[in-house]
């Protein structure tokens, strides 16, 4: 099984005037959770996660940010 690799910038703002900035950036805004430094703002290119989203495998597959 191949992983998908996402490479992800971390974002300072939080909420959603912080997401749509990024949106304007042509970025996808998101939050990771859990492990011990809790929510993480982050941002990945949209062509990129577009790429994973439609090869129909980001759903089924790991993917490593």
């Amino acid at each position: 099984m191949a992983d998908i690799v996402l490479n992800v910038e971390l974002r300072d703002g939080v909420g959603s005037g912080a997401a749509r900035a990024v949106r304007r950036e042509a970025k996808v805004p998101g939050v990771l959770y859990g492990g011990p430094r809790g929510p993480v703002s982050l941002a990945v290119r949209t062509n990129d996660f577009r790429k994973a989203l439609y090869t129909g495998k980001l759903l089924g597959h790991l993917v490593t940010l």
